[in-house]
Protein backbone atom coordinates (compact mmCIF):
# COMPACT_ATOMS: atom_id res chain seq x y z
CA UNK A 1 0.00 0.00 0.00
CA UNK A 2 1.38 3.41 -0.97
CA UNK A 3 1.93 5.85 1.86
CA UNK A 4 0.59 9.40 1.24
CA UNK A 5 3.19 12.12 0.99
CA UNK A 6 3.47 15.88 0.97
CA UNK A 7 5.30 17.65 -1.81
CA UNK A 8 8.10 19.50 -0.02
CA UNK A 9 9.71 21.40 -2.89
CA UNK A 10 8.69 22.86 -6.22
CA UNK A 11 10.10 25.19 -8.85
CA UNK A 12 8.55 27.57 -11.36
CA UNK A 13 10.47 26.21 -14.33
CA UNK A 14 9.30 25.06 -17.71
CA UNK A 15 11.36 21.91 -17.48
CA UNK A 16 10.47 18.89 -15.36
CA UNK A 17 12.51 18.73 -12.15
CA UNK A 18 12.83 15.98 -9.58
CA UNK A 19 11.03 16.55 -6.32
CA UNK A 20 11.71 15.32 -2.84
CA UNK A 21 8.65 13.91 -1.04
CA UNK A 22 8.48 13.84 2.73
CA UNK A 23 6.23 11.83 4.98
CA UNK A 24 3.27 13.18 6.87
CA UNK A 25 4.28 14.61 10.23
CA UNK A 26 3.86 12.32 13.20
CA UNK A 27 4.74 8.75 14.15
CA UNK A 28 5.18 6.10 11.47
CA UNK A 29 3.53 3.45 13.61
CA UNK A 30 0.88 3.29 16.33
CA UNK A 31 2.02 3.90 19.87
CA UNK A 32 3.69 0.78 21.30
CA UNK A 33 1.96 -1.27 23.95
CA UNK A 34 3.33 -3.60 26.59
CA UNK A 35 6.38 -1.47 27.27
CA UNK A 36 6.40 -2.46 30.93
CA UNK A 37 7.25 -6.03 29.95
CA UNK A 38 9.50 -5.31 26.97
CA UNK A 39 13.14 -6.27 27.69
CA UNK A 40 14.60 -3.63 25.36
CA UNK A 41 12.62 -0.86 26.99
CA UNK A 42 13.40 -2.20 30.45
CA UNK A 43 17.12 -1.92 29.64
CA UNK A 44 16.51 1.76 28.84
CA UNK A 45 14.69 2.27 32.13
CA UNK A 46 17.52 0.56 34.01
CA UNK A 47 20.00 2.89 32.34
CA UNK A 48 17.98 5.95 33.38
CA UNK A 49 17.72 4.62 36.92
CA UNK A 50 21.46 3.98 37.09
CA UNK A 51 22.19 7.51 35.88
CA UNK A 52 19.92 8.95 38.56
CA UNK A 53 21.52 6.69 41.18
CA UNK A 54 24.97 7.92 40.16
CA UNK A 55 23.82 11.53 40.39
CA UNK A 56 22.61 11.01 43.95
CA UNK A 57 25.77 9.38 45.30
CA UNK A 58 27.43 11.52 47.93
CA UNK A 59 30.66 11.87 45.94
CA UNK A 60 28.75 13.11 42.87
CA UNK A 61 25.98 15.07 44.56
CA UNK A 62 27.47 18.53 43.96
CA UNK A 63 29.07 17.64 40.63
CA UNK A 64 25.82 17.33 38.66
CA UNK A 65 23.21 19.94 37.74
CA UNK A 66 20.80 18.17 40.10
CA UNK A 67 22.85 19.04 43.22
CA UNK A 68 21.15 16.05 44.77
CA UNK A 69 22.25 16.74 48.32
CA UNK A 70 20.24 19.98 48.17
CA UNK A 71 17.42 18.94 45.86
CA UNK A 72 14.44 16.66 46.41
CA UNK A 73 12.78 15.38 43.26
CA UNK A 74 10.57 12.77 41.66
CA UNK A 75 10.86 11.44 38.10
CA UNK A 76 8.04 9.40 36.57
CA UNK A 77 7.75 8.02 33.03
CA UNK A 78 4.38 6.75 31.80
CA UNK A 79 2.45 5.57 28.80
CA UNK A 80 -1.32 5.52 28.32
CA UNK A 81 -1.76 2.48 30.57
CA UNK A 82 0.99 2.24 33.15
CA UNK A 83 3.79 3.96 35.04
CA UNK A 84 7.08 2.76 33.56
CA UNK A 85 9.49 4.48 35.99
CA UNK A 86 8.93 5.92 39.45
CA UNK A 87 12.06 7.43 40.99
CA UNK A 88 12.18 9.59 44.12
CA UNK A 89 15.04 11.30 45.93
CA UNK A 90 15.19 13.31 49.14
CA UNK A 91 17.68 16.10 49.82
CA UNK A 92 19.83 16.03 52.94
CA UNK A 93 17.86 17.06 56.03
CA UNK A 94 19.53 20.49 56.45
CA UNK A 95 18.20 21.49 53.02
CA UNK A 96 14.58 20.79 53.97
CA UNK A 97 12.17 23.01 55.85
CA UNK A 98 11.03 21.66 59.24
CA UNK A 99 7.53 21.33 57.78
CA UNK A 100 8.70 19.12 54.90
CA UNK A 101 8.28 15.38 54.69
CA UNK A 102 11.51 13.71 55.87
CA UNK A 103 11.56 11.41 52.86
CA UNK A 104 10.19 11.82 49.34
CA UNK A 105 8.57 8.60 48.19
CA UNK A 106 5.67 7.47 46.10
CA UNK A 107 3.81 6.79 49.31
CA UNK A 108 4.23 8.58 52.63
CA UNK A 109 2.10 8.85 55.73
CA UNK A 110 3.67 12.06 57.04
CA UNK A 111 1.29 15.01 57.33
CA UNK A 112 2.23 18.70 57.61
CA UNK A 113 0.07 20.82 59.96
CA UNK A 114 -0.70 24.05 58.08
CA UNK A 115 -3.36 25.55 60.33
CA UNK A 116 -6.26 27.70 59.24
CA UNK A 117 -6.57 26.20 55.76
CA UNK A 118 -9.58 24.48 54.25
CA UNK A 119 -9.44 20.72 54.72
CA UNK A 120 -9.93 18.60 51.63
CA UNK A 121 -11.37 15.21 52.53
CA UNK A 122 -10.51 13.74 49.13
CA UNK A 123 -6.84 13.00 49.75
CA UNK A 124 -4.35 10.15 49.76
CA UNK A 125 -0.78 9.94 51.06
CA UNK A 126 1.29 10.80 47.97
CA UNK A 127 4.13 13.32 48.36
CA UNK A 128 2.95 16.67 46.94
CA UNK A 129 4.82 19.41 45.06
CA UNK A 130 3.75 22.91 44.11
CA UNK A 131 3.51 23.12 40.32
CA UNK A 132 4.24 26.74 39.50
CA UNK A 133 3.39 27.39 35.86
CA UNK A 134 2.54 23.75 35.17
CA UNK A 135 -0.74 24.95 36.71
CA UNK A 136 -1.43 26.52 33.31
CA UNK A 137 -1.61 23.04 31.82
CA UNK A 138 -4.13 21.89 34.44
CA UNK A 139 -6.14 25.06 33.88
CA UNK A 140 -6.15 24.69 30.10
CA UNK A 141 -7.25 21.06 30.41
CA UNK A 142 -10.08 22.23 32.70
CA UNK A 143 -11.02 24.90 30.15
CA UNK A 144 -11.35 22.26 27.43
CA UNK A 145 -13.33 19.93 29.68
CA UNK A 146 -15.77 22.75 30.45
CA UNK A 147 -16.28 24.52 27.11
CA UNK A 148 -14.05 22.86 24.51
CA UNK A 149 -12.51 24.82 21.65
CA UNK A 150 -15.59 26.89 20.80
CA UNK A 151 -14.49 30.27 22.18
CA UNK A 152 -10.85 30.64 21.12
CA UNK A 153 -11.58 33.23 18.41
CA UNK A 154 -13.93 35.38 20.48
CA UNK A 155 -12.57 38.65 21.97
CA UNK A 156 -12.03 38.86 25.70
CA UNK A 157 -14.35 41.88 25.76
CA UNK A 158 -17.29 39.50 25.19
CA UNK A 159 -16.74 38.09 28.67
CA UNK A 160 -15.15 40.79 30.87
CA UNK A 161 -17.12 44.06 30.83
CA UNK A 162 -14.32 45.98 32.57
CA UNK A 163 -12.06 45.30 29.59
CA UNK A 164 -14.80 46.25 27.13
CA UNK A 165 -15.15 49.59 28.91
CA UNK A 166 -11.38 50.05 28.92
CA UNK A 167 -11.25 49.47 25.16
CA UNK A 168 -13.60 52.43 24.70
CA UNK A 169 -11.93 54.80 27.18
CA UNK A 170 -8.35 54.02 26.07
CA UNK A 171 -8.26 53.70 22.29
CA UNK A 172 -5.55 51.44 20.87
CA UNK A 173 -6.14 53.06 17.50
CA UNK A 174 -5.28 56.51 18.86
CA UNK A 175 -2.63 55.46 21.39
CA UNK A 176 -1.24 51.97 20.59
CA UNK A 177 1.76 52.39 22.91
CA UNK A 178 -0.38 52.85 25.99
CA UNK A 179 -3.69 51.11 25.28
CA UNK A 180 -4.05 47.36 24.67
CA UNK A 181 -6.54 46.63 21.91
CA UNK A 182 -8.80 44.49 24.07
CA UNK A 183 -11.31 44.03 21.23
CA UNK A 184 -8.59 42.24 19.24
CA UNK A 185 -7.30 40.12 22.12
CA UNK A 186 -9.08 36.77 21.87
CA UNK A 187 -9.26 33.91 24.34
CA UNK A 188 -6.96 31.93 22.03
CA UNK A 189 -4.37 34.70 22.02
CA UNK A 190 -4.35 34.69 25.82
CA UNK A 191 -4.02 30.89 25.96
CA UNK A 192 -1.13 30.89 23.45
CA UNK A 193 0.71 33.95 24.85
CA UNK A 194 -0.07 35.94 21.70
CA UNK A 195 -2.04 38.72 23.39
CA UNK A 196 0.92 41.12 23.57
CA UNK A 197 0.58 41.51 27.35
CA UNK A 198 3.44 41.64 29.84
CA UNK A 199 4.83 38.62 31.63
CA UNK A 200 3.98 39.20 35.26
CA UNK A 201 0.95 39.87 37.39
CA UNK A 202 0.07 43.31 38.76
CA UNK A 203 2.31 43.23 41.82
CA UNK A 204 3.86 46.69 41.48
CA UNK A 205 3.83 49.78 39.24
CA UNK A 206 6.01 49.72 36.13
CA UNK A 207 9.29 51.66 36.52
CA UNK A 208 9.43 55.23 35.26
CA UNK A 209 13.21 55.00 34.79
CA UNK A 210 15.74 52.27 34.02
CA UNK A 211 19.30 52.81 35.25
CA UNK A 212 18.42 56.41 36.01
CA UNK A 213 17.26 57.03 32.43
CA UNK A 214 13.56 57.95 31.98
CA UNK A 215 11.74 55.24 30.07
CA UNK A 216 10.51 57.74 27.48
CA UNK A 217 14.15 58.51 26.59
CA UNK A 218 14.58 54.80 25.84
CA UNK A 219 11.68 54.83 23.42
CA UNK A 220 9.25 53.24 25.87
CA UNK A 221 5.79 54.64 26.63
CA UNK A 222 5.50 56.96 29.65
CA UNK A 223 4.35 55.23 32.83
CA UNK A 224 1.63 56.95 34.86
CA UNK A 225 2.37 57.58 38.52
CA UNK A 226 -0.35 55.38 40.00
CA UNK A 227 -0.77 53.30 43.11
CA UNK A 228 -1.08 49.57 42.56
CA UNK A 229 -1.91 47.54 45.62
CA UNK A 230 0.80 45.07 46.59
CA UNK A 231 -0.51 41.53 46.17
CA UNK A 232 2.33 39.32 47.45
CA UNK A 233 1.25 38.82 51.07
CA UNK A 234 -2.51 38.95 50.53
CA UNK A 235 -4.17 38.20 47.18
CA UNK A 236 -5.83 41.12 45.45
CA UNK A 237 -9.53 41.11 44.69
CA UNK A 238 -10.77 40.68 41.13
CA UNK A 239 -11.47 44.42 40.89
CA UNK A 240 -7.98 45.28 42.16
CA UNK A 241 -6.35 42.83 39.75
CA UNK A 242 -8.21 44.18 36.73
CA UNK A 243 -7.54 47.78 37.76
CA UNK A 244 -3.83 46.96 37.83
CA UNK A 245 -3.94 45.19 34.46
CA UNK A 246 -5.61 48.23 32.92
CA UNK A 247 -2.67 50.42 33.96
CA UNK A 248 -0.11 48.29 32.09
CA UNK A 249 0.90 49.22 28.56
CA UNK A 250 0.97 46.46 25.94
CA UNK A 251 4.33 45.07 24.87
CA UNK A 252 3.15 44.18 21.37
CA UNK A 253 -0.01 44.19 19.31
CA UNK A 254 -2.09 41.04 19.62
CA UNK A 255 -0.95 38.12 17.42
CA UNK A 256 2.46 39.70 16.74
CA UNK A 257 4.87 37.41 18.60
CA UNK A 258 4.58 35.06 21.60
CA UNK A 259 5.27 36.85 24.91
CA UNK A 260 4.92 34.70 28.00
CA UNK A 261 2.20 36.14 30.21
CA UNK A 262 1.04 34.95 33.61
CA UNK A 263 -1.48 37.77 33.69
CA UNK A 264 -2.98 36.57 30.43
CA UNK A 265 -3.92 33.26 32.04
CA UNK A 266 -5.48 35.03 35.00
CA UNK A 267 -7.66 37.06 32.61
CA UNK A 268 -8.50 33.87 30.71
CA UNK A 269 -9.65 32.26 33.96
CA UNK A 270 -11.98 35.21 34.58
CA UNK A 271 -13.45 34.58 31.12
CA UNK A 272 -14.04 30.88 31.87
CA UNK A 273 -15.77 31.78 35.13
CA UNK A 274 -18.00 34.19 33.20
CA UNK A 275 -18.87 31.57 30.56
CA UNK A 276 -19.74 28.87 33.09
CA UNK A 277 -20.94 31.07 35.99
CA UNK A 278 -18.80 28.90 38.29
CA UNK A 279 -15.58 29.43 40.24
CA UNK A 280 -12.27 27.99 39.10
CA UNK A 281 -11.82 25.99 42.28
CA UNK A 282 -15.26 24.41 41.80
CA UNK A 283 -14.62 23.47 38.18
CA UNK A 284 -11.17 22.01 38.57
CA UNK A 285 -12.02 20.07 41.72
CA UNK A 286 -15.38 18.61 40.68
CA UNK A 287 -14.81 18.20 36.95
CA UNK A 288 -11.11 17.23 36.76
CA UNK A 289 -9.58 16.17 40.08
CA UNK A 290 -12.52 14.04 41.20
CA UNK A 291 -13.31 12.23 37.91
CA UNK A 292 -9.61 11.44 37.35
CA UNK A 293 -9.16 10.48 41.02
CA UNK A 294 -6.40 13.05 41.44
CA UNK A 295 -6.76 12.95 45.20
CA UNK A 296 -3.44 14.63 45.97
CA UNK A 297 -4.11 17.69 43.79
CA UNK A 298 -5.60 20.98 44.89
CA UNK A 299 -6.27 24.45 43.54
CA UNK A 300 -5.04 26.00 46.79
CA UNK A 301 -2.97 24.70 49.69
CA UNK A 302 -4.90 22.09 51.64
CA UNK A 303 -4.66 21.17 55.29
CA UNK A 304 -2.56 18.05 55.93
CA UNK A 305 -0.62 18.13 52.67
CA UNK A 306 2.39 15.79 52.62
CA UNK A 307 4.70 18.51 51.42
CA UNK A 308 8.10 18.71 49.79
CA UNK A 309 9.37 22.05 51.14
CA UNK A 310 12.97 23.14 50.47
CA UNK A 311 14.66 25.72 52.68
CA UNK A 312 11.75 27.28 54.52
CA UNK A 313 8.02 27.59 53.95
CA UNK A 314 8.27 31.36 53.41
CA UNK A 315 11.35 31.48 51.16
CA UNK A 316 10.44 28.43 49.08
CA UNK A 317 7.14 29.89 47.90
CA UNK A 318 5.31 26.80 49.15
CA UNK A 319 2.45 28.66 50.84
CA UNK A 320 2.56 31.97 48.94
CA UNK A 321 -1.11 32.85 48.34
CA UNK A 322 -1.75 33.65 44.67
CA UNK A 323 -5.52 34.07 44.82
CA UNK A 324 -7.00 34.62 41.36
CA UNK A 325 -3.57 33.98 39.81
CA UNK A 326 -3.88 30.30 40.77
CA UNK A 327 -4.52 29.17 37.15
CA UNK A 328 -1.21 30.77 36.17
CA UNK A 329 0.96 29.16 38.83
CA UNK A 330 -0.58 28.35 42.19
CA UNK A 331 -1.74 24.71 42.11
CA UNK A 332 -0.42 21.63 43.93
CA UNK A 333 -0.17 18.01 42.80
CA UNK A 334 1.73 14.77 43.21
CA UNK A 335 3.77 12.94 40.58
CA UNK A 336 1.22 10.14 40.56
CA UNK A 337 -1.64 12.56 39.91
CA UNK A 338 0.25 14.20 37.03
CA UNK A 339 0.64 10.74 35.50
CA UNK A 340 -3.14 10.36 35.73
CA UNK A 341 -3.56 13.67 33.92
CA UNK A 342 -1.16 12.58 31.17
CA UNK A 343 -2.85 9.22 30.77
CA UNK A 344 -6.24 10.90 30.52
CA UNK A 345 -4.91 13.04 27.67
CA UNK A 346 -3.39 10.05 25.86
CA UNK A 347 -6.54 7.95 26.37
CA UNK A 348 -9.08 10.72 25.62
CA UNK A 349 -10.74 10.06 28.95
CA UNK A 350 -12.53 13.41 29.16
CA UNK A 351 -11.79 15.02 25.80
CA UNK A 352 -12.78 13.59 22.44
CA UNK A 353 -9.97 12.34 20.16
CA UNK A 354 -10.60 15.29 17.85
CA UNK A 355 -10.46 17.81 20.72
CA UNK A 356 -7.19 16.26 21.92
CA UNK A 357 -5.60 16.33 18.45
CA UNK A 358 -6.67 19.94 18.05
CA UNK A 359 -5.08 20.77 21.40
CA UNK A 360 -1.80 19.04 20.54
CA UNK A 361 -0.91 21.51 17.80
CA UNK A 362 1.37 24.56 17.71
CA UNK A 363 -0.13 28.03 17.49
CA UNK A 364 2.98 30.09 16.80
CA UNK A 365 6.74 29.68 16.25
CA UNK A 366 9.32 31.25 18.53
CA UNK A 367 12.70 32.85 17.89
CA UNK A 368 14.23 29.37 18.32
CA UNK A 369 13.45 27.22 15.29
CA UNK A 370 13.19 24.02 17.36
CA UNK A 371 10.50 25.50 19.63
CA UNK A 372 6.88 26.55 19.24
CA UNK A 373 3.99 27.67 21.43
CA UNK A 374 0.61 25.97 21.79
CA UNK A 375 -2.38 26.27 24.09
CA UNK A 376 -0.38 26.16 27.35
CA UNK A 377 2.19 23.90 25.64
CA UNK A 378 5.86 24.70 25.16
CA UNK A 379 6.67 22.53 22.15
CA UNK A 380 10.15 21.18 21.44
CA UNK A 381 10.94 19.74 18.02
CA UNK A 382 13.39 16.84 18.03
CA UNK A 383 14.93 15.16 15.01
CA UNK A 384 14.85 11.38 15.45
CA UNK A 385 16.27 9.27 12.59
CA UNK A 386 15.35 11.94 10.09
CA UNK A 387 11.83 12.53 11.38
CA UNK A 388 10.56 15.48 13.39
CA UNK A 389 9.05 14.54 16.75
CA UNK A 390 7.06 17.17 18.62
CA UNK A 391 7.43 16.94 22.39
CA UNK A 392 4.66 18.77 24.23
CA UNK A 393 6.00 20.16 27.49
CA UNK A 394 5.13 22.57 30.26
CA UNK A 395 7.61 23.82 32.81
CA UNK A 396 7.06 25.86 35.93
CA UNK A 397 8.87 27.45 38.83
CA UNK A 398 7.84 29.42 41.87
CA UNK A 399 10.38 30.50 44.45
CA UNK A 400 12.62 27.47 45.11
CA UNK A 401 10.17 25.05 43.48
CA UNK A 402 10.33 23.71 39.93
CA UNK A 403 8.26 21.24 37.94
CA UNK A 404 8.07 19.89 34.40
CA UNK A 405 5.65 17.79 32.36
CA UNK A 406 6.44 16.30 28.95
CA UNK A 407 4.46 14.18 26.55
CA UNK A 408 4.84 12.90 22.99
CA UNK A 409 1.42 13.15 21.41
CA UNK A 410 0.01 10.76 18.84
CA UNK A 411 -1.90 11.52 15.68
Amino acid sequence: MLRPFVLCSSALLATTLAYSPCGIQGPDYPAPSGLAGDPVFQNIIEGITQSLDNATEQSNAMMTPLKSNETSYSVLIFDANSTLLSYHHTADAPSLAPESVPEVTGKTIVRVPFSGLRTNTFRTDETVYRLGSVSKLLFLYTFLVEVGHAHWHRPITDFIPELAEAAESCSAELDPLTCPDWHEITLGSLASHLAGLGRGGPFAPAPTAIGGIPVIDLGLPPQPLVEIKQCESQPCTRAEELRAFLQEAPLEAAFSVPIYSNGGYQILAYALEAITNRTMSDMIFNDVFCPLEMGDSSYELENGTAAVVPGSVALSGWNMPLGDAGPAGGMYSSPRDMVKLGQSILSNTQLSPTATRRWLKPWAPTAVWQQAIGLAWEIAKWSVTGRVVDVYTKQGDLGMLMSAFSMVGTR
